[in-house]
Order: structure tokens, then C-alpha cells, then sequence
């Protein structure tokens, strides 16, 4: 059974790690995100076919990065312009979406616009 992201216990899930793998680009661009969630279970959320992250944190703060939030949206109700720029070159995302986390202790924002992710047990 495939998981839905937006289904996740988010609730107290703790944002513990960022990865960004760009070691073959444009064939394996993947960013990791390892969440410790309420039960203590730890996870990476792998996202794969990455096509844009961004990322803005602010540091300094001593308290966990509890999440405030996390949801995934369509690309196509976000971001028709971006969606445009690829299908110029004949990239069809239709099927994209964007990965948002914003975390509760420094407000950091964190969106990953990619086609899937999966989870691994840590």
C-alpha cells in the first residue's frame, strides 16, 4: 500500500535532518528528510525526481524543529509558470507535486517540488 504524504502522524514530528543528493544529476537528484515522529520512531522521507527545492532556515534557536506543519499540493494549483518553463523544453510534470514543511520554533520553510517520495526506517 502506498503511503500519502498529507495521511502522515505529523503531529509532534520532529524535523532531526537535511540531505541532498546530487551525486548523478538529473538522474538521481533525491533530498532526505529524517523526522523523528511522536512514537519515537525515526524515518527518512526520500524524495526522488527533484526538480526544485527551496529552502529557507534560520539557525541559532535551541529547541527541536518540531513541524508546524507538512502537506503536498499539486504543482499545477501552485506554480503554473514553473510548470510552463519545463514544458518549453518538452518535461511534462503534470503529475508534480510540492512538499511543503514549515517548522514551529523558527518558522524555517522547506518546499520540495518533486514526482514521489518514499519512507526508510533509520
Amino acid at each position: 500500500m502506498k503511503v500519502q504524504f498529507n495521511d502522515l502522524p505529523w503531529d509532534d514530528a520532529c524535523l532531526m535532518g537535511l540531505h541532498i543528493d546530487r551525486s548523478r544529476p538529473g538522474h538521481q537528484d533525491e533530498i532526505g528528510i529524517d523526522i523523528a515522529w511522536g512514537s519515537g520512531r525515526r524515518q527518512r522521507l526520500v524524495f526522488s525526481d527533484c526538480y526544485q527545492c527551496n529552502i529557507a532556515m534560520n539557525m541559532g534557536v535551541i529547541a527541536e524543529e518540531k513541524l508546524l506543519y507538512a502537506d503536498a499540493v499539486s504543482v499545477n494549483d501552485k506554480d503554473e509558470p514553473f510548470l510552463q518553463k519545463w514544458a518549453r523544453i518538452g518535461v511534462d510534470l503534470a503529475s508534480l507535486l510540492c512538499f511543503s514543511f514549515v517548522t514551529e520554533a523558527t518558522h524555517s520553510k522547506i518546499e520540495i517540488y518533486a514526482l514521489q517520495f518514499i519512507l526508510l526506517d533509520l
